[in-house]
């Protein structure tokens, strides 16, 4: 199935334009240095998906530091650049967490001139635009008053000052005071869930945050600078394509 395709065609001009931008000089660039001449991206990602017995059915997004790609089991492949990713990821193997996306396998790929991590993960439901837009909104004021990424420190502030960040955020009208309240409930969960699990705050987006089965909101995209150790590398398999 020629999925890249059905992806490019997906996008509108302007898309296409700014996808071609930032993938440029990243995750698409190293990969045409370590697939094979004779070799499609898609002819690599099957290959890696292989190794890991799995099929691919659908190109997702495929960004300057990574690429999504959705499984016939309706669970996510990622291959991504970002190492704080994979250590978070790594760290996070088949625990049970509601609202931090499931984590069900972690390697990285073996080559001794770059970095490429491959995580499978559940897969969320899309929030709309103006949920997104929401989150941004929240977001935004957290880091205005912290200037930090620490998950406990942007819960305690959170928490303690929700109804001035409902108040300062009253003329959006774009979605209902429950669906505000529902959401700045379930970041505080996030962030809750991040720091019990020891992972600083991750870019809090919207377009990092997706919908659990029960309607919770969980985050899915773990890529921040981390505090873990640099020797978890050594405990991650490797996977050879």
């Amino acid at each position: 199935m020629k999925y890249i395709k059905i992806y490019e065609d997906y996008l509108d001009q302007e898309e296409q334009i700014q996808n071609n931008i930032t993938i440029k000089y990243g995750l698409k660039k190293i990969i045409d240095n370590i697939k094979k001449p004779e070799e499609t991206y898609e002819d690599y990602f099957d290959n890696i998906a292989k190794e890991l017995d799995v099929k691919i059915s659908k190109l997702l997004a495929f960004g300057g530091n990574g690429v999504a790609l959705e499984l016939n089991d309706n669970r996510i492949l990622k291959i991504t650049m970002d190492k704080a990713e994979v250590l978070n990821s790594f760290s996070l193997l088949n625990k049970r967490n509601l609202h931090i996306v499931s984590i069900s396998n972690v390697k990285i790929l073996k080559n001794d001139n770059i970095f490429l991590g491959v995580i499978t993960m559940s897969k969320l439901k899309n929030l709309n635009f103006n949920q997104i837009s929401f989150i941004n909104r929240v977001k935004n004021i957290i880091y205005y008053n912290n200037r930090n990424n620490s998950a406990i420190i942007w819960k305690i502030w959170l928490n303690k000052n929700k109804q001035k960040v409902l108040d300062e955020l009253s003329t959006y009208d774009k979605i209902s005071i429950t669906d505000k309240n529902y959401i700045i409930d379930n970041m505080l969960l996030i962030l809750d869930e991040l720091n019990k699990n020891n992972i600083p705050c991750t870019d809090l987006l919207g377009n990092n945050i997706g919908i659990n089965i029960d309607g919770s909101l969980a985050i899915f995209d773990l890529g921040v600078e981390t505090y873990q150790n640099i020797k978890m590398f050594n405990k991650i398999p490797m996977l050879f394509v």
